[in-house]
């Protein structure tokens, strides 16, 4: 089976946050996936149109669409329990905190791992107000990562667990960042498993090179650690 990655040869080699080189792929058209075209203002009516993502939907949203709100309506319409949840987005607001909070909260149990990713602009400006908000309000039992770095990407994934191996994977991406900017925005819903991997891998070298909260050593860590510090002193 042929590789589906390919270096792009008008790419220089170079490093984006810890992934070595830029890289591209190339993903046939599926013709027994409908194309659906959709104009939308507010984000709840919009989740309950969408479904459970059964098709490619390209959405227009009204300036005053709230892309954060559709991310929590998408979950909570279709009961589903999300394994992973990764979101790219320039800034965010209490609004969208908020949100999020709703879908990992224990009793809720909605989302299991949420990966936020803003611009390191946004973090530098609201570190002392929203960024703190953020980790006050999202830091629960361990299931949040809050990275900052030179991104303008508005990326969502949603690693859905749906009683099989893969799950279902879910791609989000346009113009909308998580609040709403008072523009007219752009967004392309679908389930498509090889451009979530794509662009998991990415935001997961995003996540491992500018994570900004320190977590527990797994156990296996803690045992690696622990032999580690056994050889030094028996060496001693």
């Amino acid at each position: 089976m042929a590789d589906p990655f390919k270096q792009a040869k008008f790419f220089k080699k170079s490093d984006v946050a810890g992934v070595k080189g830029n890289r591209i792929i190339n993903l046939e058209p599926d013709p027994d996936i409908p194309d659906r075209a959709v104009a939308y203002r507010h984000a709840k009516d919009l989740a309950s149109e969408l479904g459970d993502i059964r098709g490619r939907w390209r959405c227009i949203l009204g300036g005053r669409f709230v892309f954060g709100d559709l991310i929590e309506a998408l979950i909570v319409n279709n009961n589903w329990l999300v394994r992973e949840l990764w979101i790219n987005t320039l800034s965010i607001n209490n609004e969208n905190i908020d949100s999020l909070s709703n879908l990992i909260d224990p009793e809720a149990d909605y989302v299991r791992e949420l990966n936020l990713i803003v611009s390191d602009h946004f973090y530098s400006n609201e570190r002392g107000s929203l960024v703190q908000y953020a980790y006050e309000v999202l830091d629960i039992d361990g299931k949040f990562q809050l990275a900052a770095c030179r991104t303008h990407m508005k990326t969502t994934l949603i690693w859905v667990d749906d009683g099989t191996p893969d799950g279902r994977k879910i791609v989000i991406e346009g113009s909308a960042n998580l609040r709403s900017s008072g523009n007219i925005e752009s967004i392309t819903v679908e389930e498509c498993p090889e451009w979530f991997d794509v662009n998991r891998e990415l935001l997961a070298g995003i996540l491992e090179r500018y994570k900004t909260i320190r977590k527990p050593l797994s156990e296996a860590e803690t045992w690696r650690q622990t032999d580690r510090t056994a050889l030094r002193a028996a060496a001693t």
